[in-house]
């Protein structure tokens, strides 16, 4: 758990005993516009923003590391490493594939919704169970695998 100390607007010091992060832009800016804010709670229902990180690199290493594994909490995406085989069946595609977290069978309803190529050349996919993953660079994978995903860039 992540707990916050901070100067308010008035002077004032306030402690925030727990903290939560979330992504503004998690898919295009993750590192970039982080809301603070408090934890949801039945009581009080979602939890009030305390303020927003522009860049989280203005931290040092160590915070850096916190917040990032905080992060990887919440936004688990890991990266697609080699597409074993992608096929289709009765209109959905079934992909077995190895990731940072181990092999992954997934099944995308429509391919060319599901897989979007990002600005700066990444590949994101979000399956049906709302999973998602991400490929840095498509064509530093084996030919066999680019050949997979090819067709949807």
């Amino acid at each position: 758990l992540i707990s916050l100390k901070i100067i308010n607007a008035e002077g004032a010091e306030e402690e925030f005993e727990r903290i939560v992060l979330r992504r503004s832009f998690p898919i295009s800016a993750p590192d970039e516009f982080l809301s603070v804010r408090e934890p949801d709670s039945r009581i009080k229902g979602r939890g009030s923003e305390i303020g927003m990180i522009r860049n989280i690199n203005i931290f040092d290493k160590d915070t850096v590391a916190l917040l990032n594994a905080e992060l990887d909490l919440r936004y688990f995406t890991p990266t697609i490493t080699r597409i074993v085989s992608a096929k289709e069946k009765f209109g959905y595609n079934y992909w077995d594939v190895e990731t940072t977290a181990g092999t992954v069978s997934m099944v995308l309803n429509n391919p060319f919704s599901n897989i979007r190529s990002l600005e700066d050349g990444r590949i994101f996919i979000a399956d049906m169970d709302g999973n998602c993953f991400i490929i840095p660079d498509p064509k530093k994978l084996d030919r066999q695998s680019y050949k997979y995903i090819e067709i949807y860039i």
